[in-house]
């Protein structure tokens, strides 16, 4: 059992006592109603999952304090009326059961604010400025009058939270939200009192911290959190904030200071994808700086996933708590599990960010934050802990398929009382993820495998690796299992044809022995000259990690794809597009957008400019598609003749994400 020093003692932050260092940090995950911007019982579940999983301290997502300034969903609750303060006393309740506090984030968007929605208002900003996600949304310069008018709001959205029962208050300086852009030289171009020096720059916070604590009183705790650095040529060095930590806490005001890192134009750093293989726990040489500048408690949040290391931050003097995000999402009792000396039993974030970031920041495609690791996230209304139950009668249950749907559905089958057999006819588990690792810096996502077979080998789930069930041997292992249902999980093939969204028919030529799938090559199946033309229609990573894998060994290679880009619309909101483009650029990969196969020839490729019809030839020794797959049910189909019950989980019921399969693994396995 794990022993720390520091993780599990109490630490004060002002009038209140935290129970242990780890803190559930604030996060957008969509769970509001995006007309009300108000809480709902799916806010309230979501919390108390974490909660009772061990937290300290939840800091609840930014949320705006004026009507004005919508960003659903990055900015959550409605802190501008009173109506909000019912939905929220829910929430707090729930959290308070746990012996857990919770801090409310009044916040403005700024620039960042959504007013095209509406069309009735404009952004506001300390200077006149473009957006980075939306250049021709200019904002307006605030006049001394609406500095005035949204610092009140901030004060007015402080009493709000308190009254709906938050412990404390913390106003977000980062992220390149309104407060923040008032002290970044990048975005203030003012020469008034709000511009120019440092101390000017950091005027509308000084003012905001004054009238939150006149507000709110002395017994209400308040942080920042500060943003560390700004990573980007000519932003806050962490010097600059350093000197504004002591300034903030000259004035007496304040509890504790945060940190965080990055604006939205290096938001890639902050939120770093798996690829771009960051240490865990890397921004911890710069929160000691500011911990050394200050006596307030300091925090820090930066890729820690391990309770040791967790641990080890705090006895090295990097901060004295920690704030843990997408580590939280995955396992929201990685406190308890720590507590219990079961380190192994938590759930491991890969980094991946597509359940997390992918989906909230596409406002009203999808329904809130989810993950792939955790089937549970987001969906703790219907699957919270409170309600998992064993199965009323256990049954025998065949999985056929290690990848993460057969992976999931077994382990949470078995959790339930069943009795759980694997079978799949590769010699290691993973499916999917057993590709995936091959390729350059995406190890990450195996760490979510191997905590799959050790709960497995835990609930004495057998494994029985290298065997294929076929129509030959099918009647021999029903014998001797005799389950009562069967779970196909066996995954999809991808498609050599071409087949691709665009056009949903084969590309002619296909057959040729210069054809390959992205799966032939990562195994090693593949016979490849110098030049290469990857066809890509998925726009994740595997174009991108078959490119550098074949550009890494001195081949040429060229990318084509349909879209306007290989990163869009996905590796964009994952956080992966500068990395992965940029390693690409290295290598002399060229990529080109707009383009699909007419006919594959003797001499590469026959490509048309997917707007106007233009027709060019491609010189190439082989094509490799990344395109649609087929999922593999002959065995469903074999089960369901002998008369067992039989069900598709996976890829194998539709290729999409890893993120969709343990869903599917899991809300079956409720469901036996």
């Amino acid at each position: 059992m794990a022993e720390y020093k520091y993780l599990f003692t109490p630490i004060k932050l002002g009038p209140i006592t935290l129970k242990n260092r780890i803190v559930c940090a604030g996060h957008t995950n969509g769970f509001v109603d995006p007309v009300t911007f108000l809480p709902n019982e799916t806010t309230r579940c979501y919390y108390e999952e974490r909660a009772r999983g061990g937290a300290s301290l939840i800091v609840l997502p930014l949320s705006s304090v004026d009507e004005t300034a919508d960003y659903y969903p990055l900015a959550a609750f409605a802190l501008w009326t009173d109506d909000v303060i019912p939905g929220l006393r829910k929430v707090t309740d729930a959290i308070h059961k746990y012996d857990c506090k919770v801090i409310g984030g009044p916040g403005h968007s700024g620039v960042h604010s959504m007013c095209n929605v509406t069309l009735d208002d404009v952004s506001r900003d300390a200077s006149q400025l473009p957006t980075v996600e939306q250049p021709h949304q200019i904002s307006k310069e605030l006049s001394k009058e609406e500095i005035v008018e949204i610092q009140d709001k901030f004060a007015a959205a402080s009493v709000r939270l308190v009254k709906a029962g938050v412990d404390g208050i913390e106003v977000l300086f980062g992220h390149g939200k309104l407060v923040w852009n008032f002290a970044s030289t990048i975005t203030n171009k003012r020469t008034d009192e709000y511009g120019g020096s440092l101390e000017n720059r950091c005027r509308f916070l000084m003012e905001v911290i004054d009238k939150i604590r006149q507000a709110i009183g002395r017994d209400i705790p308040f942080g920042i959190r500060l943003q560390a650095f700004a990573m980007e040529p000519g932003g806050i060095t962490v010097d600059d904030a350093a000197e504004m930590a002591r300034m903030f806490e000259a004035t007496g005001q304040l509890d504790y200071i945060g940190l965080v890192q990055s604006t939205y134009r290096s938001i890639h750093i902050e939120g770093s994808p798996y690829y771009a293989n960051f240490e865990p726990g890397w921004a911890g040489e710069y929160s000691r700086k500011i911990k050394a500048a200050v006596k307030l408690p300091v925090s820090v949040s930066s890729k820690i996933n391990d309770p040791g290391l967790a641990d080890r931050m705090i006895a090295d003097g990097q901060c004295d708590y920690v704030y843990l995000c997408r580590a939280m999402i995955a396992d929201p009792h990685f406190a308890r599990k720590a507590m219990e000396g079961r380190d192994e039993d938590i759930r491991p974030c890969i980094y991946c960010n597509q359940g997390c970031n992918g989906r909230v920041v596409n406002r009203g495609m999808y329904n809130g934050l989810r993950c792939t690791v955790n089937p549970m996230a987001g969906e703790e209304a219907r699957w919270g802990s409170w309600m998992f139950e064993k199965a009323p009668q256990r049954k025998k249950v065949l999985v056929v398929g290690a990848g993460p749907a057969g992976l999931q559905c077994a382990m949470t089958a078995a959790e339930r009382g069943h009795d759980v057999v694997v079978y799949d006819r590769d010699n290691e588990t993973g499916g999917q993820i057993r590709l995936i690792k091959r390729l350059p810096n995406q190890t990450m996502p195996q760490t979510f495998v191997d905590y799959l077979d050790r709960q497995l080998q835990k609930l004495g789930v057998k494994v029985n690796l290298g065997v294929e069930l076929t129509n030959q041997n099918l009647d021999e292992v029903l014998a001797r299992e005799k389950p009562d249902v069967a779970v196909i999980a066996t995954g999809a093939r991808p498609a050599k044809d071409g087949t691709a969204g665009a056009l949903c028919e084969p590309i002619p030529g296909w057959e040729r022995d210069n054809v390959y799938t992205y799966e032939d090559v990562i195994l090693g199946k593949a016979r490849l000259g110098n030049k290469i033309l990857i066809v890509d229609d998925f726009s994740d990573r595997v174009s991108p990690g078959v490119a550098e894998l074949l550009a890494g060994q001195g081949k040429k290679v060229e990318i084509i794809t349909g879209r306007s880009c290989i990163m869009e619309p996905n590796l964009s909101a994952w956080f992966d597009a500068p990395f992965m483009l940029a390693k690409l650029d290295e290598l002399g990969v060229k990529i080109t957008p707009y383009t699909w196969i007419k006919q594959i020839t003797e001499r590469g490729a026959t490509c048309f400019y997917t707007p106007s019809g233009r027709e060019f030839d491609v010189e190439a020794d082989n094509i490799i598609m990344v395109t649609t797959k087929y999922s593999n049910t002959e065995l469903y189909d074999e089960f369901k003749q002998r008369g067992i019950e039989c069900h598709l989980i996976g890829d194998a019921k539709a290729p999409r994400w890893i993120l969709n399969a343990t869903h599917d693994g899991y809300k079956l396995a409720r469901e036996i």
